[in-house]
């Protein structure tokens, strides 16, 4: 008998969001706090879909999204790593640099917004605060699947082998990230985009260390993927 639980997860941490909410501008004010939030409300909506297919669902928690699949199909995958892919670019063009992870396994969806509750929503989250950057990779576990094979050999180049930058620690190593910087235009034959002073859009305290590698470590993977 199918398990009709299994599915494809996509968690997103939005980096720096919790100190925005802890200690805002004072001389902004909640009205703007609130606007900014606004902002990434309509960055999930607008990302969720494309050209009238839905390409997942979501829940939304305070700094933390997850998009999430219907069933674990090929197709569904490849909607997936299109969305999540589509927020980094979007968010990080809000503000809002974002870190994720997709992942594989059971996931109970249910009546409520929120009603969420799997192996998987704890692997992916596990596998996105190893990073230390803005970009998101895939599971180990998922690459010898026949879903992820067929999304891989597909024409649209989302993925790419990259060694993801890892928090102190951890072992460098090898993983399939999504390639969300292709979504800037012209194939990235136009000037190089903003990416330290998008990350410090919403930075109103002076920068520190981690930050300051995170946004290295993001500039280099731009420039990774605009050498392919």
């Amino acid at each position: 008998m199918a398990n009709n639980n299994m599915r494809f997860v996509g968690l997103i941490d939005l980096l720096g969001f919790k100190n925005l909410v802890k200690s805002p501008d004072p001389s902004k004010g909640l009205a703007w706090l609130l606007s900014e939030v606004e902002k990434i409300r309509i960055c999930v909506e607008r990302t969720v879909e494309l050209e009238g297919w839905k390409l997942a669902e979501f829940a939304w928690f305070s700094d933390t999204i997850v998009f999430y699949t219907e069933d674990d199909s090929d197709i569904s995958l490849l909607g997936l790593v299109a969305c999540v892919s589509r927020f980094l670019f979007e968010s990080l063009g809000e503000g809002f640099p974002a870190r994720g992870a997709i992942t594989h396994g059971e996931l109970h969806v249910g009546k409520g917004q929120g009603d969420i509750v799997g192996r998987a929503l704890v692997d992916a989250y596990e596998l996105e605060k190893k990073q230390d950057w803005c970009g998101a990779i895939i599971a180990p576990g998922i690459l010898h699947q026949e879903q992820y094979k067929k999304v891989r050999g597909s024409t649209v180049q989302l993925i790419v082998e990259y060694n993801a930058p890892l928090k102190h620690g951890e072992a460098v190593k090898t993983y399939d990230c999504i390639m969300w910087p292709t979504l800037f235009s012209d194939g990235f034959k136009g000037p190089e985009p903003p990416i330290r002073k998008l990350f410090l859009r919403h930075h109103n305290k002076p920068t520190t260390w981690d930050v300051e590698q995170k946004i290295q470590n993001t500039e280099n993977f731009l420039n990774f993927c605009r050498s392919i």
